[in-house]
């Protein structure tokens, strides 16, 4: 769950752009 929660159900695609973009990073990171 990502600290900065400014509102998912506001932007739920924003939102989700978000994590999948973090998601992203944390894969390249790791791997």
């Amino acid at each position: 769950m990502p600290e900065q929660m400014i509102g998912p159900a506001s932007t739920p695609m924003l939102f989700l752009e978000n994590q999948n973009q973090v998601e992203q990073q944390r894969f390249s990171q790791q791997y």
